[in-house]
């Protein structure tokens, strides 16, 4: 749309005419699809990081509340292996452990808050191969203690709080872990096992209401990967292989270590499915599914919103243009004046960079003083002469260039304001002035003040000429001059 000014022959200045509409219309909607599609792209790569950032918040919290559920009763188990040893170890009979153990389960059972509870009991070698049930539970007549997965737990743990693979309980019918204990005397001798039943259904609850999306759901499974939680209480006890189509890949990659993102697989429902899956420290799987069509629901309306803002927004840059273009005939004589005026523009800039070489080159400093009595303005001599490292030091130690008073007495910042003020006034003034480097070395010079008119406004063009050579001869004069009188005077 633009008309651009090329020199012609003769240095003068011709208007290039502008490309067609059509072609400028083309471009402007090649590149707004161009800018559609590229922001589609960013913003759905930027919302698919957030939903994966949510979806690892979602696991982390879920994560925290499972690990929360199980730290208390092991916490407990461990004050309750030790208090049940202290009571065998000091004579205590099978009686007085069940009363210790009635108490404690009187306690948990009255509590509000917390993990669930669902009995304490434990087999004792030390009281002579004694089973005590959980409180008001009575076993079938075949139960064994010591082929129940708490007592082998606990054997295979040797003194250490073990936690034992979900189970279903004999007592509830229901799935519960067993927190089990392996109790030894002070010569390392087996007393008993003891164990603290927690049942799942809390976690199985919070963990199913887990989601993403309204229709998302959340998962348990155990290290052999079955079933604990899951929203379909059927499913629980199963193994994973039997509720989901294509997960023969998800097991093996679990398998592997590999904590999973944006897997699709195939639910119990037959949809397509989104899972984000993470493994727990004490090795079970906890996953989020989210049916496909609600994970990307969001990216597609924040696509239909783009591609229809984008159109309208090409459509208003296309009216503009076209109202632009009818505009610009009327501007290309304006416009051809104008580009006369640069390069007038051009050419006084040109006269400004030869000034500006011409004073830089002269032998003598020059200053430009304004009417505020401030140095403005110095060339490359200026900054040789007193050995600086740039112009702007120059002007800004411009005062530290000169003694504190001059020769005659009077302070130099005092006469010189005096002498610039006098060149205002008159015009004209020359006069000698005592510099000095940096380094204190004196610097005799002559400083010429004149009068001119720059831009409108008076300033005083000040240029300094070094007498340093000039004095030194000087005084070779008046000291040869001093030796002829004293060889007359002799000869007289």
């Amino acid at each position: 749309m633009s008309m651009t000014p090329a020199a012609g022959p003769g240095g003068r200045f011709r208007v290039r005419m502008p490309r067609p509409l059509y072609l400028q219309l083309l471009f402007v909607t090649l590149a707004f699809v161009l800018l559609v599609g590229t922001c589609g792209l960013y913003v759905s790569n930027m919302m698919r990081e957030d939903l994966i950032g949510e979806a690892e918040d979602i696991l982390l919290q879920t994560e925290i509340r499972i690990t929360a559920e199980l730290l208390e009763p092991e916490a407990l188990m461990i004050s309750v292996a030790k208090d049940i040893r202290d009571i065998i170890r000091e004579g205590g009979s099978a009686n007085d452990v069940r009363l210790y153990i009635d108490e404690i389960s009187a306690e948990l059972t009255a509590k509000v808050k917390g993990f669930h509870f669902d009995g304490i009991h434990g087999y004792f070698e030390a009281l002579g191969n004694t089973y005590l049930p959980a409180s008001g539970w009575f076993p079938p007549e075949d139960f064994s203690p010591t082929d129940r997965p708490w007592y082998i737990t606990a054997v295979e743990a040797e003194g250490r709080i073990a936690v034992t693979p979900p189970y279903r309980s004999t007592r509830s019918g229901l799935y519960q872990v067993s927190y089990s204990c392996r109790l030894f005397d002070d010569a390392g001798s087996p007393m008993g096992a003891v164990a603290l039943n927690v049942p799942l259904d809390n976690i199985t609850r919070f963990v199913a209401d887990t989601s993403l999306t309204e229709n998302g759901y959340g998962v348990l499974i155990d290290e052999r990967f079955d079933v604990i939680a899951h929203p379909v209480t059927e499913f629980i006890g199963r193994p994973m292989r039997e509720i989901g189509h294509d997960v023969a890949e998800l097991l093996a990659a679990l398998e592997q270590g590999w904590n999973i993102a944006e897997f699709e697989m195939t639910n119990y429902q037959g949809e397509t499915t989104v899972l984000f899956c993470l493994e727990l420290d004490n090795g079970w799987y906890l996953g989020v599914m989210t049916p496909k069509s609600e994970y990307y629901q969001r990216l597609t309306v924040l696509m239909l919103y783009l591609c229809a803002l984008g159109t309208v927004l090409m459509l208003t840059l296309i009216l503009i243009l076209i109202r632009i273009d009818a505009a610009k005939t009327r501007l290309d004589r304006a416009f051809e004046a104008q580009s006369v005026q640069l390069a007038l523009m051009e050419e006084m800039r040109e006269e400004d960079e030869r000034t500006q070489i011409m004073l830089d080159s002269m032998p003598l400093c020059a200053n430009f003083w304004s009417r505020d009595y401030t140095n403005t303005f110095t060339n490359e001599k200026s900054v040789q002469l007193f050995e600086l490292s740039s112009k702007q030091e120059y002007i800004d130690r411009f005062h530290d260039l000169s003694p504190e008073r001059q020769p005659d007495g009077e302070p130099s910042s005092e006469k010189a304001v005096r002498l610039v003020k006098e060149a205002f006034e008159t015009g004209y003034c020359r006069f000698e002035w005592l510099h000095q480097k940096l380094n204190g070395e004196p610097l005799p010079c002559e400083i010429t003040l004149a009068r001119v008119r720059h831009r409108d406004n008076d300033i005083v063009l000040g240029y300094t000429r070094d007498l340093r050579e000039e004095k030194a001869m000087l005084r070779k004069v008046m000291e040869r001059g001093n030796l002829l009188e004293t060889v007359s005077r002799t000869a007289a």
